[in-house]
């Protein structure tokens, strides 16, 4: 999607190029007095950047997330390398900058963008773009791909944002039993190691990337003696990450599958199903070993590997979320515009006029105005009648003021920062986690007594991380800041900083830092 700003620049428009996947021509979508400004990426799956290195053009920069920029660093040259990646890959790579503040991409402020978390994968990001007009900021929020769960610890889009959202881009692919399947890949790669199987679990690079985290949370959890290995391009996406990596093996490279594969571990190779690269190697190593174990978590864009000697599972894993979470997301912002992307046919039909809000759900490359002489504009199929009711339905249509509301202008959003792994959080069903791994020992003799205990602490740590995480989602976790403690007579009272203003006491939670 391209989204252009005119009147910025003296007699240029100024065009802003959002994810660049297969077949994407940017020039051909610029006209002689538009020019490129710069590249939004907003994760580093390849059907988003595909074609980066044939639209970096008029000097642009490559903007993404820090976590995104780190791993699109080799992913573009694997890519490249496998005639996957198409254009000049050096030039992009050369235009490429991590971003994790507002970053200006035109004049004094007058556009720039800012990052923030989705879910969805390792490092992806939506971003808001901000653009100024007559001393008003004006916001739209890219939403890319997202999940309202956490991944590999990096936190999921938020349901709100410290600015008003006007309009959004809003990708609508979904999937209805993402959190259900990630779930069964985990628990059954967990059952296979336990049973001592060799076991091999393929997946693409950044999803072995999540798994191996979530895999090492719950052996972490549960105390399971399972090594968690992951091996080629994934354990260098998650060394370029920076992910801690106590539980988990990295190695990049290694000369024989033996040197990899071991019963009772579990070993994470790319690509999903294993008919090629690392994946394939370590597959034929196994296919023919009964006490061998493969377990797949693929995209559904190719057939699962059935039929070997050894076990095979899969699971089809599809970092999405369901049509109702899409339609809280939007709902939840309560923009004026929706623009609906990353899907086509009835799919994107469905979402004709489904909020009460202007929707774009165009199948065509015809340039649409959203925003024009100070005003955003209603599209021009929609009734006066239909747009009163838009209007009288949406709250956020009057933009920023810079001179009266500056601090809510430069205001400071959510990072694209991974943080400790949150089972519960990232989708996972800890409780049942709990019932089958939960109890689980090394091979002691223990009593039954002992074994309820352990599992009934299970039941209340999965209950206490269920809390944590809707206390996180709801950002209640976020904003701490340090109180006084002042005595009343009788009373004591714990006073907030100056600035800091609260309309519902149930809105503040007092937490005792021991230190």
């Amino acid at each position: 999607m391209l989204l252009k700003f005119e009147g910025v620049l003296d007699e240029q428009t100024a065009c802003v190029l959002v994810d660049s996947g297969h077949g994407v021509d940017v020039s051909a979508l610029m006209g002689d007095d538009e020019h490129l400004a710069g590249v939004l990426v907003t994760h580093a799956h390849l059907d988003h950047f595909r074609s980066l290195g044939e639209n970096v053009v008029d000097g642009a920069p490559v903007l993404a997330s820090a976590p995104t920029a780190a791993v699109l660093e080799d992913s573009l040259s694997e890519n490249e390398r496998n005639d996957r990646a198409t254009g000049d890959v050096s030039a992009a790579l050369d235009a490429l900058e991590p971003v994790t503040g507002w970053r200006t991409l035109l004049g004094d402020d007058a556009v720039r963008v800012h990052p923030i978390p989705a879910g969805h994968a390792p490092g992806a990001a939506g971003f808001v773009v901000q653009f100024r007009d007559d001393g008003v900021a004006r916001h739209l929020l890219v939403t890319g791909d997202f999940t309202r769960t956490q991944t590999a610890g990096y936190p999921a889009l938020p349901d709100s944002l410290p600015v008003d959202v006007e309009a959004m881009v809003v990708n609508v692919a979904t999937a209805d039993d993402y959190e259900r399947r990630l779930h069964d890949t985990l628990e059954t790669t967990l059952a296979r190691a336990l049973d001592d199987d060799t076991t091999l679990l393929t997946a693409g690079s950044l999803t072995g990337v999540h798994l191996a985290r979530l895999l090492a949370a719950a052996a972490s959890r549960f105390s399971l003696d399972v090594p968690i290995r992951l091996v080629g391009q994934p354990a260098k996406l998650y060394d370029a990450l920076s992910l801690p990596a106590e539980r988990v093996e990295l190695t990049p490279e290694y000369a024989q599958p033996a040197a990899v594969l071991d019963s009772g571990a579990v070993t994470i190779a790319a690509p999903e199903t294993p008919v090629d690269g690392g994946a394939k190697r370590l597959f034929h190593a196994i296919e023919g070993d009964a006490d061998a174990a493969l377990v797949q978590a693929t995209t559904g864009a190719l057939e699962p590997v059935t039929g070997a000697a050894c076990t095979t599972d899969a699971f089809e894993v599809r970092a999405h979320p369901t049509e109702a979470v899409v339609d809280d997301v939007v709902e939840g912002y309560d923009p004026l515009h929706v623009v609906v992307g990353h899907e086509n046919g009835p799919a994107l039909d469905a979402y004709k006029d489904k909020y009460a809000a202007f929707v774009w759900a165009n199948q065509d490359a015809i340039e649409q105005t959203l925003y024009a002489d100070g005003e955003w504009q209603a599209p021009p199929w929609v009734s006066e009648r239909a747009e009163q009711y838009v209007y009288g339905n949406t709250e956020t249509t009057g933009g920023t003021s810079l001179a009266d509301d500056a601090a809510a202008v430069d205001a400071s959003l959510p990072a694209v920062e991974a943080d400790d792994v949150l089972l519960h959080a990232e989708g996972i069903d800890v409780t049942r986690l709990a019932e089958r791994f939960g109890s689980a020992s090394s091979g002691d003799a223990t009593s039954a007594v002992d074994a309820a205990e352990r599992e009934d602490l299970s039941t209340v740590l999965a209950r206490l991380e269920e809390i944590e995480a809707l206390l996180a989602a709801r950002g209640v976790l976020d904003d701490r800041v340090p109180v006084t403690v002042e005595e009343f007579g009788d009373r004591t009272v714990l006073v907030l900083p100056e600035g800091v203003d609260v309309d519902d006491a149930d809105d503040v939670h007092v937490f005792v830092d021991d230190d």
